[in-house]
């Protein structure tokens, strides 16, 4: 079916009788439990008030919004959390505000989707099968295999899990496009608000509420890479939005002081045209390297030397970094050569290799890196399979690809949600006879009143 082809609503037969116990019961039952969890919990502290707070909020919500709209709208909060890593629960520190977002929000959502059909290219059913099952293995035979399973689906749960839901979901027309937005308005605020706090103090970098300079730098660049997709989705009024939003991302690469984001941003800048045989796109990027040439010390010297130029030039202390960097690809590939085949299992020590490629092969060999670069496959393949505009969210994926070699952003969720976007566009048109696009702002025009179409009827 094509994907812009207008697609008549449909007659739904329904069983007569009450709706379904998840449509309509279901939110009372949880209000109540809602309720006498919230009593307790309000007089204990100010934390277990605000989670009671949180609770009957909730309980609100699901009254006024229903389950899928609210589970929708934890979705896209969730989103918008996303590159905001340092913001994590109290008493648990390795899950995020986003986190937890993306499981509530699915688990409201889940009624509505274990109904939806579900369809995956085969790159991402067979990769996934041999990455976990390959995983597994290798993790059993490791001396704490409790380490390394809990190391394992962090990963899973990242390149695996959260694109599958995601897909299943199967998020369509203006969601999809406010799905993708929320990223790179909650990085742009988290840019604004990084410059409001200041540098880190020691090395002059940029973090805002995300755990370190690199994972800021590296959210600045995927939320850059959506913007293409955002822009071809609005009015051709309001594109002009993406502009200062893309510069305002393209300052907080900078003042990270990530040199691996600046590098992929300008590979991809020059990809970009050339992928999307765009002259515009050409003349854009010609300008800003004028510009760039022109002001190519004022720029150097910025942020007293620690931005992501000069330190990707040797500044900054990027010596350092990098022995450091060598020292750890150097001690992962000795451990992989203990086990080439199915890996040595997940251990904190190998993601020091800076390399996720190396990672994978030093965690489940060769048998089940082939069965990541299968899931990478999946990711990716919208960019030459995908209509317009969605293509476009390939890049995401793309730029995971590109940084792979010189980045530990195996498992890491901000990353993963952006993949799951990429691995949705995979997905379009195929998830059963009903999946049509909405395409709200491409619509056909409505046709004339007759007393109008008359008068452009040529006369005999």
């Amino acid at each position: 079916m094509s994907l812009s082809r207008y697609a008549p609503p449909r007659e739904i037969d329904r069983p007569a009788g009450p709706p379904p116990f998840g449509n309509r019961a279901l939110p009372f039952v949880f209000t109540i439990f809602a309720l006498l969890v919230a009593v307790p919990l309000g007089v204990k502290g100010m934390t277990a008030g605000i989670i009671a707070a949180s609770f009957i909020a909730m309980c609100i919500l699901l009254f006024v919004l229903g389950l899928e709209m609210l589970g929708t709208c934890i979705v896209v909060v969730a989103m918008f959390f996303a590159p905001m890593t340092a913001m994590v629960l109290p008493g648990a520190s390795f899950v995020t505000v986003s986190d937890a977002a993306v499981v509530g929000g699915f688990m409201l959502l889940f009624p509505s989707v274990i109904r939806k059909h579900l369809w995956v290219p085969w790159q991402f059913a067979i990769g996934s099968l041999i990455f976990f099952i390959v995983a597994c293995i290798s993790s059993f035979m490791v001396p704490v295999p409790l380490s390394s399973l809990d190391l394992t689906m962090r990963v899973t749960a990242a390149t695996i899990l959260l694109p599958l839901a995601f897909v299943w979901w199967a998020p369509r027309g203006k969601l999809l496009f406010w799905l993708v937005a929320a990223y790179p308005i909650g990085q742009v605020f988290n840019v604004t608000y990084a410059v409001i706090e200041g540098p880190t103090i020691g090395n002059g970098r940029y973090r805002g509420l995300t755990e370190q300079p690199t994972a800021f730098g590296y959210a600045s660049l995927l939320a850059i890479c959506a913007l293409p997709f955002i822009a071809a989705r609005l009015p051709q009024g309001r594109r002009w939005i993406v502009i200062p939003a893309g510069a305002i991302l393209g300052y907080g690469i900078w003042i990270s002081g990530s040199r691996a984001s600046l590098l992929v941003l300008l590979v991809l800048v020059v990809m970009f045209p050339l992928l999307e045989k765009s002259i515009k796109a050409a003349g854009f990027v010609a300008l800003l390297g004028i510009v760039g040439v022109a002001m190519f010390q004022q720029i150097l010297q910025q942020n007293n030397g620690s931005n992501a130029l000069a330190r990707l030039l040797g500044s900054g202390g990027a010596g350092g970094s990098d022995e450091a960097r060598l020292e750890g690809l150097a001690a992962a590939f000795k451990v992989f050569q203990k086990s080439p085949i199915i890996g040595n299992g997940f251990e904190y020590d190998t993601f020091l290799a800076h390399n996720i490629y190396m990672q994978v092969l030093t965690c489940v060999g060769v048998i089940g890196f082939v069965g990541f670069m299968l899931i990478l496959w999946a990711f990716a393949i919208p960019l030459f399979t995908a209509k317009a505009p969605y293509r476009l969210l390939a890049y995401p994926a793309v730029a995971y690809i590109v940084v792979g070699p010189i980045t530990p952003n195996l498992g890491s969720r901000y990353v993963g949600i952006m993949l799951a976007i990429s691995f949705v566009a995979a997905t379009i048109g195929r998830m059963g006879v009903d999946d049509v696009v909405e395409d709200d702002d491409e619509d056909e025009p409505e046709p004339l009143p007759p007393r109008h179409a008359a008068g452009l009827t040529r006369r005999a």
